[in-house]
């Protein structure tokens, strides 16, 4: 059961690239989409932790918490991505979105003043050569500036998703439940969403278009809720980084469903530098994973 649960967490977290993509080219504003994406998901989790009678945050220190976790890990990522979708492929999209965890490392490491261990150091390089083989290809057909311009915003804003990422994981020590944070993070970076559309945006047409529809619906629905209930359960299952490393496969997943329902190009190159991107990644967080697996050994068996 927890393997097909893992594997279908992928999947949907792979797939929500080209779901973003098909509401884009449907005719759907890029802020208006992502905004009420996320604050109906949040308000739907809101409204179960209601429903169910859980404790919600009360202290004003950690609802500013959940407005700067909204604002990091949901509004500037997710703004950067549906505007930078317009401009270049699912599958890039999800490879650049992927290099998140490489920026939580390095921003602990700088906020921490600790030095890289070799196997961090080695995750690096091969993260930043991968990077340059991805951007190679579209510098030789001779790209775009609005290519550049948002693959250099998405990976950007990779940078306050890991702000996000360790003030959320202050707020979970404090005792606030995966839950609760999650449908904050979505409902405060929904309304942020919603309100540059208002600021920025023509007000939406009708949306009547299947695919536009479709596509709003699986990604509330499927990518904000279902697959994160999945990786909440999973957390709870088993542990905090097993869950984690569908970052590792949902870009493989997205250059797949791009090329395959989106006629995407998948060129060689970029390939590998997805493979190496992903490897160094690997080779970033290697050194929690050998703690983790130090701290299970170390903890007595209850016979």
């Amino acid at each position: 059961m927890t393997i097909y649960a893992y594997l279908l967490m992928c999947f949907i977290y792979g797939t929500t690239f080209m779901a973003i993509k098909v509401g884009l080219v449907a005719g759907l504003p890029p802020f208006w989409s992502a905004g009420l994406r996320f604050a109906t998901a949040g308000m739907l989790i809101i409204g179960y932790l209601l429903l169910c009678k859980r404790a919600l945050p009360a202290r004003k220190n950690a609802c500013f918490g959940l407005l700067r976790v909204g604002m990091c890990m949901t509004f500037l990522p997710f703004a950067a991505l549906y505007w930078g979708e317009q401009h270049i492929s699912s599958g890039t999209a999800a490879l650049l979105s992927a290099t998140g965890p490489v920026h939580v490392v390095v921003l602990g490491l700088l906020l921490e003043r600790k030095r890289p261990v070799p196997s961090q150091q080695w995750g690096l390089a091969v993260a930043i050569l991968g990077l340059f083989l991805v951007v190679l290809p579209n510098l030789e057909w001779g790209a775009s500036a609005e290519w550049f311009v948002s693959a250099a915003v998405i990976l950007l804003s990779e940078i306050a998703y890991a702000w996000g990422a360790l003030v959320s994981k202050q707020l979970l020590s404090d005792g606030l439940s995966p839950l609760s944070v999650n449908g904050f993070q979505m409902f405060f970076g929904g309304l942020g969403l919603l309100l540059v559309s208002l600021l920025f945006e023509p007000a939406p047409a009708s949306v009547a278009a299947a695919q536009a529809i479709g596509s709003l619906m699986y990604l509330i629905v499927f990518g904000s809720i279902v697959a994160s209930g999945i990786y909440y359960w999973l957390v709870n299952r088993t542990n905090p980084l097993f869950p984690s490393t569908w970052l590792y496969v949902s870009p493989v997943i997205a250059l797949i469903v791009g090329w395959w329902a989106l006629g995407e190009p998948i060129d060689p190159v970029s390939v590998l530098g997805t493979l190496l991107v992903i490897s160094g990644v690997v080779l970033i967080n290697l050194k929690d994973w050998q703690e983790w697996r130090r701290s299970i050994k170390s903890v007595p068996s209850v016979r």
